[in-house]
């Protein structure tokens, strides 16, 4: 009779939490998380199918992945997950025994921390500035700009996320944000500052220089045009001899831009952006030779006798790892490549071709296997049954396989 009744309360059990609501929970990887309902005197906690901990008025862990990292509070009865991992995320199960006698599910998700975003100034005229909102990593982050509390532009995806900001509007609050599901983290802008625009403020004083400025402006575009056609009339007739003076010189030591051979192909808003070459950093990413490519060194040269200190860029290209390098003055523009990365999971591998599912459930075959190690470890993986993703990176309508991780 005892052992009916058992059956009788588990089937009971199951076909309560059967129909019960889970609960979704988000956490960050190596921080904690406390699940919201107790267990007063006596109930367990399990993961997935195992159970993790059992409380009997103290709590007892069982050996395994959870051992010192479950906390029980005997006051408030709930339990604390410290040093959370990627692989935490899953179904979490409190059963209380006594007190109110209740199941609870929970899912939880654990995400990476949230990059600090950084902003740079990339380029400035005096009537408007791009400002650059940038982040080390993107895998499950998105980058936001507010303009007091609106959202003026967003990404999913991209480690960078420009903005221009029009000196009207320079008494806006501006703040960048990178977020995920578990945390964010905000870079307030003070777009006076960044866009040198302080001395902004009207002021009625200012009115004498203004009706000046209108006099004097003119007579000085006047001058600039009568000796921009004197000048232009004087390289006319040195065409011929310039001309094959260059042809003699195939060595220039120090190009300057025009001399660059800057092969961007369809090089529209959504590929590329401008940005002042003293503004690029290490580890970020330029357009060098046309290909896009990631920032190993760069060196800055004294200012020169022309005015200008002048930057020597040195990148590998993110697709074919090909070394390039360019010089460029650090007062001017380079093309810089819009680069993202998203990850998905490998499902199959027909003919040298990669069937791959993102978060959403959607399906792509398009992606060749990648040369070398990376290509023969993910054939290995897939061979042996291990569930396995791999980041995509794309830049200047390109994508291409760039690495591997195991599934959380």
């Amino acid at each position: 009779m005892d052992e009916q009744m058992r059956i009788v309360f588990l089937f009971i059990v199951i076909s309560s939490s059967a129909t019960e609501e889970v609960k979704k929970l988000t956490g960050t990887e190596g921080g904690s998380i406390t699940l919201p309902d107790p267990v007063v005197e006596e109930g367990f906690l399990s993961f997935g199918r195992k159970t993790v901990a059992m409380v009997e008025r103290k709590l007892k862990i069982y050996e395994g992945p959870f051992k010192d990292k479950v906390l029980w509070n005997n006051s408030t009865g709930m339990f604390t997950i410290t040093g959370l991992q990627r692989n935490n995320s899953g179904i979490y199960v409190i059963d209380s025994k006594t007190g109110i006698v209740s199941t609870t599910t929970y899912q939880l998700t654990v995400y990476e921390p949230v990059p600090p975003p950084a902003v740079y100034t990339v380029n400035l005229s005096t009537e408007s500035c791009i400002l650059l909102c940038w982040v080390n990593s993107t895998v499950g982050t998105t980058l936001l700009w507010h303009k007091d509390e609106e959202i003026v532009n967003q990404s999913s995806s991209a480690l960078s996320l420009p903005l221009t900001v029009l000196k009207q509007d320079f008494s806006s609050s501006y703040r960048c944000v990178a977020t995920n599901p578990a945390e964010e983290k905000t870079a307030q802008v003070d777009v006076r500052t960044a866009c040198n625009w302080q001395n902004s403020t009207p002021d009625s004083s200012n009115k004498p220089r203004q009706y000046l400025a209108a006099i004097v402006i003119p007579i000085i575009l006047t001058v600039i045009v009568v000796l921009a056609a004197l000048i232009i009339k004087s390289l006319n007739k040195n065409r011929t001899t310039t001309t094959h003076t260059q042809g003699s010189n195939t060595h220039k030591p120090y190009p300057i831009m025009a001399d660059l051979d800057f092969q961007t192909g369809d090089s529209g808003a959504s590929t590329t952006f401008p940005m002042q070459c003293s503004a690029l950093r290490k580890n970020g990413h330029v357009l060098l030779k046309g290909r896009p490519c990631k920032i190993v060194e760069m060196t800055t040269s004294k200012t020169g006798k022309h005015g200008h200190a002048k930057v020597h860029l040195t990148g590998l290209d993110i697709f074919t790892q090909k070394k390039y390098e360019d010089i460029c003055p650090s007062t001017h523009n380079m093309d810089v490549p819009n680069v993202t990365r998203k990850e998905y999971e490998v499902i199959g591998l027909t003919d040298g071709y990669l069937s791959l599912m993102d978060d959403n459930g959607g399906t792509r075959e398009d992606l060749k296997v990648p040369d070398g190690d990376m290509g023969k470890e993910i054939e290995t993986k897939y061979k042996n049954g291990d569930n396995f993703m791999v980041s995509v990176t794309k830049a200047l309508n390109e994508e291409q396989v760039t690495g591997i991780k195991s599934s959380s």
